[in-house]
């Protein structure tokens, strides 16, 4: 009984705390300067959702960000963080799509985590990857 209290009293709390976390890190990411910073902005905007479609929608913008730094930076140490985001997203990609029952594709982005993952000698990726 005195859970459920708790919950009852405590539960609308967490759920504004957790909007206004969610509210400072859109704000955050509407400032950020640089592409490296809106990369760790929305990977930490998509750890905070419980909503899917939002989920997805900032893992996109997530993978086309990075894909547009790796491609475009001549910097290894950025050029590396930018394919770690990338490896991230398809890690997170394969995730949704396994939700929905899409194994092949699943699958394909697991295995582009994967490939990047090694490539780029992130052994958390690497471990990550194989977890999966």
């Amino acid at each position: 009984m005195k859970q459920l209290l708790f919950y009852i009293l405590f539960f609308p709390v967490f759920a504004f705390a957790q909007d206004a976390y969610i509210d400072s890190l859109q704000l955050a990411l509407k400032n950020a300067k640089h592409d490296t910073t809106r990369c760790r902005i929305v990977n930490t905007l998509i750890d905070a959702q419980s909503d899917e479609e939002k989920i997805e929608s900032y893992n996109n913008q997530l993978m086309q960000l990075a894909q547009k730094g790796s491609l475009r930076s001549n910097i290894p140490v950025e050029k590396n963080k930018y394919l770690k985001f990338l490896s991230i997203a398809y890690s997170n990609a394969s995730y949704l799509a396994e939700e929905h029952g899409e194994n092949d594709k699943m699958l394909e982005y697991r295995q582009k985590s994967l490939k990047i993952s090694e490539d780029i000698n992130d052994k958390e990726g690497i471990a990550t990857s194989l977890n999966h």
